[in-house]
């Protein structure tokens, strides 16, 4: 994607594409009209483009609304309306790539056409990566939405991220549900190389996954798949803590965590966590929690069960 486009180049590879295939024939004519108006301008391809032409793929890497959107459509102004960019693929269509928000306010406003930046002919991988490097040095898209275009395009950590998910079937949404990864963030830290590592950072992304998979079995073994707060920051964050803290005994302290957990549930150990460190902020008590249950302190030792709930004893 970094090689010269000119528009001579563009045309003869949309024609090319048009002849593959004979569905949408007229609209693929008018797709190609239209381009043949396009103004050159540096590494630019700069048209025209009706807006009945402007798809938007929200199947692959594209984000929903924000509630930015609300604001833009009330304050629309065609003068401040900067160029969309956008990819023309095989079905006569040009895709969406940075400009979503732009594109559905012109379509509420009745505005006909849209000033774009024209790619034409680029594999999903390629769209997926203009995509996600669309807000370099500026507001960066958030985690889940950069996730979705990392997994197009081959992003190493993101995939390695989806194949441990999906072998334990949770899901990388905005939804607050079971099964529903908490964070994403706290994923990813875990599982990037580190910057010092200047060689093998591949393989050292696949050993650092084993860290993730020792936490979300917890999670299985302990029945906590079906609480909405499992896969949260706080509690991973902990457990990555607690497997950086106990390299010498990580099978007996898995198993003591898993004893104690099914016994209790991700907001009772954040409770407990509160209560026993109130001075270490929620992340901090869940892992001095955690490290009292490895270590079968005597704060433990007053935890006991009533009616099938974790809670203080008298000393």
């Amino acid at each position: 994607m970094n090689e010269v486009r000119t528009k001579r180049d563009l045309l003869k590879t949309m024609e090319k594409m048009n002849k593959q295939s004979k569905k949408n024939k007229e609209q693929k004519e008018d797709a190609l009209t239209f381009l043949n108006t396009a103004v050159e301008i540096g590494n630019k391809i700069f048209c025209c483009i009706p807006v009945k032409l402007l798809r938007i793929d929200h199947e692959m890497y594209q984000r929903p609304l924000q509630k930015s959107f609300k604001h833009l459509l009330d304050n629309w102004d065609s003068n401040k309306c900067d160029p969309i960019t956008v990819n023309y693929r095989s079905d006569g269509f040009y895709y969406v790539i940075n400009g979503q928000h732009r594109t559905e306010a012109a379509k509420i406003k009745g505005i006909t056409q849209i000033v774009c930046d024209v790619f034409v002919g680029l594999t999903l991988k390629e769209e997926a990566e203009l995509f996600a490097g669309q807000y370099d040095g500026t507001t960066k898209l958030n985690p889940i939405d950069s996730y979705r275009a990392n997994i197009i395009r081959g992003e190493e950590v993101d995939t390695l991220i989806k194949d441990i998910c999906d072998k334990y079937g949770i899901s990388v949404t905005h939804d607050k549900a079971p099964k529903v990864l908490g964070s994403l963030t706290v994923v990813r830290n875990i599982i990037k190389p580190s910057v010092t590592n200047s060689g093998g950072k591949s393989s050292e992304a696949r050993e650092n996954v084993k860290i993730v998979d020792w936490i979300f079995d917890i999670f299985k073994q302990s029945g906590w798949e079906s609480y909405n707060d499992t896969y949260n920051a706080d509690m991973m964050q902990s457990l990555w803590y607690v497997w950086r803290n106990n390299q010498d005994e990580l099978i007996a302290a898995k198993r003591k965590l898993v004893e104690f957990f099914k016994k209790s549930s991700p907001k009772e150990v954040k409770s407990l966590g509160n209560i026993e460190y109130p001075d270490c902020g929620h992340g901090g008590g869940i892992y001095r929690v955690m490290m009292d249950i490895i270590n079968e302190s005597d704060n433990m030792m007053h935890k006991t069960e009533e009616n099938g709930k974790i809670v203080n004893m008298p000393a």
